[in-house]
């Protein structure tokens, strides 16, 4: 009998003789395939509405409160990894401003028991989860006085360390790696100069301190936080004398994007203080 070899092989070969076993004897949640994640974007050309095909995943995983926290894409032979990324970057995280399918929230407390569940078979290489710092309740869940949590089966995890300018302010999320005048760092989209704002720069009822803005997130606004407004719709910020419907806030997806594409308005951020995370990791790969 004559065996197909990879490159042979389809995309339903492939999944079927590597990717499935491999799913399914690793791990022990609940697992769906060809997963439906959207009904399609709807397109308008004058008076014709039509709406695209529905997106489906090949692979969701979900942990045991039956939330997906995982998309797996399968290719055949002939495709990249980049040809997987790129599709499975139309499964946007929840505090994304695309129109995207899957919206996952993964809160610190969802990546302890993502620890807990790993940590429970044997895993072939080193699994590093790093988690921001501004959640006290499982900062020590996740990290330790060495610097990262040894969970055992090669699973670690470790909660990010707080660089010298952050000292006052140790409550921080992955982008206060960034100086204030980085974050702060205007872009233009669509005419509307926008920026990432912080909290400390509204009172506790989400006015600015020049009186000239509102930030709708009123929970994360007061002189003593430095939260990272998100800047999706629900959390706008907009000028009290202008229109309201127009959102002055950067999404912080949209930061990401555009400092790892190498914007020009970012073309000299400071990444100094991510030395900090390799050092750990760096460690963790000694052990």
């Amino acid at each position: 009998m004559t065996i197909l070899g990879k490159k042979q092989m389809s995309e339903e070969d492939i999944k079927l003789n590597y990717i499935t076993p491999v799913i399914l004897d690793g791990w022990k949640g609940h697992v769906t395939m060809e997963t439906k994640i959207t009904d399609g974007r709807i397109n308008i050309s004058g008076n014709i509405v039509a709406r695209s095909k529905p997106k489906f995943a090949d692979y969701m995983l979900y942990l045991n409160d039956g939330k997906p926290i995982a998309v797996v894409e399968a290719k055949d032979n002939n495709h990249s990894v980049s040809h997987g990324l790129q599709q499975a970057m139309t499964y946007e995280p929840e505090q994304s401003t695309k129109e995207g399918a899957l919206k996952i929230q993964m809160s610190n407390t969802q990546l302890t028991s993502m620890c807990k569940h790993f940590a429970s078979i044997p895993q072939p290489r080193k699994l590093i989860f790093i988690a921001d710092a501004d959640d006290t309740s499982t900062n020590k869940e996740l990290g330790s006085e060495s610097g990262f949590k040894v969970w055992g089966n090669n699973v670690y995890s470790f909660t990010i360390p707080v660089p010298a300018h952050r000292t006052d302010t140790p409550k921080i999320c992955i982008e206060h790696y960034y100086s204030d005048n980085d974050i702060k760092t205007q872009v233009e989209i669509n005419g509307v100069q926008r920026r990432i704002y912080m909290g400390n720069e509204f009172d506790s009822v989400g006015i600015s301190v020049d009186g000239q803005l509102c930030c709708v997130d009123r929970n994360s606004c007061g002189p003593d936080k430095i939260r990272i407004i998100d800047g999706t719709s629900d959390k706008r910020v907009f000028c009290i004398q202008g229109d309201r419907k127009t959102n002055l806030a950067l999404p912080k997806m949209e930061f990401a994007d555009r400092v790892l594409g190498n914007s020009p308005e970012y073309s000299n951020i400071d990444f100094s203080s991510f030395s900090l995370i390799f050092d750990i990791i760096n460690k963790i790969c000694d052990q």
